[in-house]
């Protein structure tokens, strides 16, 4: 009796864990489409941690008279693209300091989670764009 009693629970259990974690998404469906994730949420609140960091020394730029655009979620672009300076913004400091590290971020300098690339900046522009980031960090 005791082993069918076992067996009977064991197929149960079979039967209950075949019929959880279906997956219903359609990944080829726009992301609008698709029910969000716990696993994206995370990323949502990055990116408009990231956006409000960028909005916000944008302006600060801007009111400077220094002429800036945004450029993706994570950009600001000074002046020309190429010759002007860019200020990337990643999502905490160590990821900044860590493309450093690496070598990656070549004629930047960190400030906070932002490489500011100087290019061709004078020292009056660059200590403007400085003062914006630093508010930001």
């Amino acid at each position: 009796m005791r082993t069918r009693t076992t067996l009977a629970v064991a197929l149960a259990g079979a039967a209950l864990a075949a019929g959880c974690g279906g997956d219903d998404e359609d990944p080829k469906a726009p992301a609008a489409q698709r029910p969000a994730t716990a696993e994206a949420a995370p990323a949502r609140q990055r990116a408009a941690k990231s956006n409000k960091r960028r909005d916000g020394a944008l302006a600060c730029i801007r009111s400077r008279g220094i002429e800036a655009v945004g450029v993706g979620p994570d950009d600001i672009q000074i002046r020309r693209p190429g010759s002007g300076p860019l200020v990337r913004f990643f999502t905490n400091s160590g990821l900044a300091e860590g493309l450093q590290f690496q070598g990656d971020a070549e004629g930047s300098q960190q400030i906070g989670a932002a490489l500011l690339y100087t290019r061709d900046a004078s020292e009056q522009e660059l200590d403007e764009l400085e003062a914006c980031l630093m508010d930001q960090a």
